[in-house]
């Protein structure tokens, strides 16, 4: 059984056997002149519609050779259903790409999380559990030396009052001028 077919994208028509078109049951009065079929050529698939269905080749050559004209007819609208393999993959490229999408929101989050842990531990304004931790012992050790009375008059927790009491000034000057920045991003 072979069948005479015009190619939808060029247009270009050709005989081809039967077994090249996917779907098709192969009984000549059993074919639609208005449906697109998947018809093979060189191992891929193309939008074909079928304008001659004949049980051998040299027939259908007879009759195009006997100048009788061919009618092609208005094609339905419906496509037909892409071939298993450009199914399956459409279906696999569908799920990398999904699969992609969430690898990439995982890793953007995971970035913003660390960057803003980063920022948590270097600003004064929220101290770690560690800065709390070094400061209460700190603060322990002075408190116990000036029990004792052998420090040098407290010179060294002021020294460190007066360097904390200085970085918060730099860092309260710092965090203004970040707010008035902020501000003005989102005016503009």
């Amino acid at each position: 059984m072979f069948a005479y077919v015009k190619y939808i994208d060029d247009g270009c028509k050709e005989i081809v056997p039967s077994s090249d078109i996917k779907d098709f049951d192969g009984n000549v009065g059993h074919y639609d002149i208005k449906k697109i079929y998947w018809v093979r050529w060189q191992e891929e698939f193309f939008k074909a519609q079928i304008l001659l269905l004949k049980e051998s080749r040299e027939e259908i050559e007879e009759e195009l050779s006997a100048g009788k004209r061919v009618r092609v007819r208005l094609l339905k609208e419906t496509s037909p259903a892409p071939p298993p393999l450009e199914k399956n993959d459409a279906k696999a490229m569908h799920t990398y790409q999904k699969k992609a999408v969430e690898e990439a929101k995982k890793t953007n989050l995971l970035a913003i999380l660390q960057e803003r842990r980063h920022l948590k531990r270097k600003s004064p304004i929220c101290p770690t559990p560690l800065k709390k931790v070094r400061e209460r012992i700190l603060s322990d050790r002075f408190s116990e030396e000036d029990g004792d009375g052998d420090d040098d008059g407290g010179i060294v927790p002021e020294k460190l009052l007066k360097e904390a009491k200085e970085k918060q000034h730099l860092y309260l000057k710092k965090y203004k001028e970040m707010s008035l920045q902020l501000q003005e991003t989102r005016k503009q």
